[in-house]
């Protein structure tokens, strides 16, 4: 992927990001009141000044912060999927020549001197999936760093805070969120490697007949895009942007090994 990189998808992804990060914002802004919340509530009783119907007010506060969080995520995973459809069609007119979308990536992948047709399909499923796992890999602490603050201060909060059993569900919800986003995201991370290692190998073995070569390609791609999908995770545009020279050096050198030339 050169410097002058034009996606057709890139828009759509920094919004994905931008919802995403208003919904983390919501994630933060509950956990504050919950803090604020048990602090409160561990003061001495001449020190809480607060009423009932404040206290009140605080909690359904807590309500609307989460529901607003739900709201954004949804609203993020619309916009993440509407970019596949406009980042699937661009990599098959890539690799075949086709006229599928009106608008395509420029400079995008490493295979120009790659001929039309399955080999050049195959490159680029490779190579998508070389960043993927390069960039994933990169994210993956600051993942499970998030996920372990949830649980932890979330899980304190219950305990120090005994409230009504709505309100104690309602926190929970926040470390199992994260839970299941850590877990869903370790999972995704692996198969993106299971397919870079399948990828790898096709393009690094004869194949057979040229049917067989896209019909590899396709197998991965739709693996590949499907994943991308459920996970609905952009790759960080940060990483990406830091890493890129260094992961287009290292994938100039994989690719040498490629029988797919052109």
């Amino acid at each position: 992927m050169a410097d002058s990189v034009k996606s057709v998808t890139k828009e759509s992804y920094d919004e994905v990001r931008k919802w995403q990060n208003w919904s983390m914002q919501c994630l933060y802004g509950s956990a504050f009141l919950v803090g604020a919340s048990v602090i409160y509530s561990l003061l001495p009783v001449e020190y809480q000044c607060l009423e009932g119907k404040a206290l009140f007010s605080v909690n359904v506060l807590q309500v609307l912060v989460l529901l607003c969080y739900h709201g954004f995520a949804l609203w993020a995973s619309i916009i993440h999927y509407e970019a596949g459809k406009k980042h699937f069609p661009d990599l098959l007119d890539n690799a075949f020549g086709t006229a599928l979308t009106t608008e395509h990536s420029e400079n995008y992948y490493a295979s120009d001197e790659v001929k039309l047709g399955a080999g050049k399909l195959a490159w680029n499923v490779t190579e998508n999936c070389f960043f993927t796992v390069s960039i994933y890999k990169m994210m993956l602490w600051p993942v499970l760093r998030k996920c372990l603050f949830f649980i932890f201060f979330f899980v304190v909060a219950v305990i120090l805070n005994q409230t009504d059993w709505i309100v104690t569900i309602l926190r929970l919800t926040v470390p199992i969120v994260w839970l299941k986003k850590a877990i869903v995201f370790y999972y995704a991370l692996n198969q993106f490697k299971g397919q870079y290692e399948k990828a790898y190998m096709v393009m690094t073995h004869e194949p057979s007949t040229n049917k067989q070569l896209l019909v590899d390609s396709v197998n991965i791609l739709l693996q590949y895009e499907s994943l991308k999908a459920w996970l609905n995770v952009p790759a960080d545009n940060d990483i990406y942007k830091h890493e890129r020279d260094r992961l287009n050096g290292v994938f100039a050198k994989i690719s040498k090994s490629f029988k797919v030339q052109n």
